[in-house]
């Protein structure tokens, strides 16, 4: 891997959050590794309340997971659906986790089938947990005041050891020092701070709604009430985006209709150029792509 390649691929991407990224990477363990892997993970639910779809944002973590890939040479994306990880919370039941949790693993599949997307394997955290090697693991490791952290460690530290994995690929709130509420640099502190692990963290930017109170939220989690764009089968982005921009602030749409606009670019820089002429008509096109069965 070329040190060069990455500094440029993080500077040059506005979907990654490049100066907050470069303080995380651990360059030693990163430039000895061969072909190297990546991992991303995926919620069911935030503190408060379940998933009840699957946003739009979330391609952004499998486009940009694709560019690293492509540039670094980096040998496989592992995505993994923390169907396990949703447990621990009191309002996650076990027929809600596994309606979640058949729902993205079949989007996610149609999603890599269509874009053609053969690097990638998708995985379950129940799946793996069942494993005796991740027993072992997640047994040494100290007891933590929030064992869902404690399972993060457990799960990178069998994907570090196993899977060659080196990158982790998260969401961010914003570049400050402090990380701000619970995304994911708010855990990937903690886990650095716990075990040390040969692994890089690389951040890229919230997902975005159009609800003034709550303009930055996670990519891969839609909750109830959200004015949002989803990756779903019937979605109807321009109408969406229509009655969206009319009914809340200019500076929450701009910043909305910004990111969705970063994700298309994205989109047409790796695969294809959409012929369409505005924005809701290429991201109508991204939909229909990616969710066609």
């Amino acid at each position: 891997m070329e040190k060069s390649k990455l500094e440029l691929l993080l500077k040059e991407e506005p979907l990654f959050m490049g100066d907050l990224s470069r303080e995380f990477i651990d360059w030693p363990s990163l430039l000895a590794s061969a072909h190297p892997s990546l991992f991303f993970g995926v919620g069911l639910c935030t503190s408060k309340e379940p998933a009840n779809a699957i946003p739009f944002d979330i391609l952004s973590f499998f486009f940009l997971a694709e560019k690293l890939r492509r540039e670094l040479k980096l040998n496989t994306i592992f995505v993994l659906i923390a169907d396990e990880h949703a447990k621990t919370n009191h309002f996650m039941t076990d027929e809600i986790i596994k309606k979640l949790s058949t729902q993205m693993t079949s989007t996610f599949t149609i999603l890599l089938r269509n874009l053609h997307l053969r690097n990638f394997q998708i995985a379950l955290s129940s799946d793996i947990h069942k494993n005796s090697h991740f027993q072992e693991i997640l047994h040494a490791i100290p007891p933590q005041s929030n064992e869902y952290l404690r399972w993060e460690i457990a799960d990178l530290t069998w994907f570090t050891a196993l899977r060659n994995v080196r990158l982790k690929l998260g969401w961010s709130m914003n570049n400050d020092p402090t990380p701000q509420g619970h995304d994911e640099r708010f855990f990937d502190v903690q886990i650095r701070n716990v075990k040390t692990l040969p692994l890089s963290f690389i951040h890229c930017k919230a997902g975005r709604t159009f609800d003034d109170h709550r303009p930055k939220v996670s990519p891969y989690i839609s909750v109830s009430r959200e004015s949002r764009i989803l990756l779903s089968k019937n979605e109807q982005a321009k109408e969406k985006l229509v009655r969206f921009c009319a009914s809340g602030k200019s500076e929450t749409a701009h910043g909305a209709m910004h990111h969705l606009n970063l994700i298309v670019r994205l989109f047409e820089t790796l695969f294809i150029r959409i012929p369409k002429p505005s924005l809701a008509e290429k991201i109508q096109f991204i939909i229909d792509l990616s969710t066609h069965s």
